[in-house]
């Protein structure tokens, strides 16, 4: 007897078979004609508890998205003041070595050097708590996202006992 024979002998066998694994639940509220939430809800008074996650979902996404674009400004405008304080730097460094003297031009340009740095300075700390922010955001998203999804998983396991309870009893009246 070849292993797959006795596999096929052991598969017929079993006479007890439960509900079937795979069913449709999932499915039943699936709608393909619905499009994707483009604006928040005005009225939240009508709301479902469903609409009113999708809701809070999607404008907490937008967040987000308007939170990453400011850091992508703020990114921008650190790199111009990097670049302007290098050619400050570089012609600071110029006049001292060829001029050898610190005359009214070299004192305006050192400020304008320790302009830039306390711009950057803040440019810096703005970022940062921007960053910040968006990681805050994104822990609360993780923990609504995990409450969601124990609410999902015991909806399935219920419907799950409901598709059982309903099997055994269609097979009892058959």
């Amino acid at each position: 007897m070849t292993d797959s024979t006795a596999d096929s002998n052991a598969a017929n066998t079993q006479t007890t078979r439960g509900p079937p694994i795979i069913d449709n639940f999932t499915l039943l509220y699936y709608d393909k004609t619905q499009e994707l939430i483009k604006k928040p809800y005005n009225d939240s008074k009508n709301l479902s508890d469903e609409e009113i996650f999708r809701n809070h979902l999607f404008e907490t996404l937008e967040a987000i998205a308007q939170l990453k674009n400011e850091v992508a400004n703020k990114n921008q405008a650190k790199f111009l003041i990097e670049e302007k304080l290098k050619i400050q730097l570089r012609d600071s460094r110029n006049q001292t070595k060829h001029f050898g003297v610190f005359g009214s031009n070299q004192s305006a340009l050192l400020q304008a050097i320790d302009s830039n740095y306390k711009r950057l300075k803040l440019l810096y700390e703005k970022i940062y708590a921007i960053q910040m922010d968006i990681q805050h955001i994104y822990m609360r998203l993780y923990e609504d996202l995990e409450k969601r999804c124990e609410h999902l998983v015991e909806i399935h396991k219920n419907s799950r006992l409901c598709a059982a309870s309903l099997y055994h009893h269609k097979k009892r009246n058959t």
